[in-house]
């Protein structure tokens, strides 16, 4: 499987980032599909601009993902 280019649902976003320093976010994982080997993060650029910006993530202190089972 080309895990690299198998993008099949976006599983959060945020809204454009407008500021540089560091926020917290919570995001709440929930797959249509049963299991995913991998999960990409993906910086995107606004829809509309005209002048692409650094589109860089920044992953810091984040906690252990945990599978909930329903």
């Amino acid at each position: 499987m080309d895990v690299a280019n198998n993008r099949e649902e976006i599983l959060a976003e945020t809204t454009p980032i407008d500021h540089v320093e560091w926020r917290q976010y919570a995001f709440t994982l929930m797959p249509r599909k049963h299991h995913y080997p991998a999960i990409a993060f993906t910086a995107w650029y606004t829809n509309g601009e005209e002048k692409p910006y650094n589109g860089y993530i920044l992953i810091d202190n984040c906690s252990t993902l945990k599978v909930i089972t329903p």
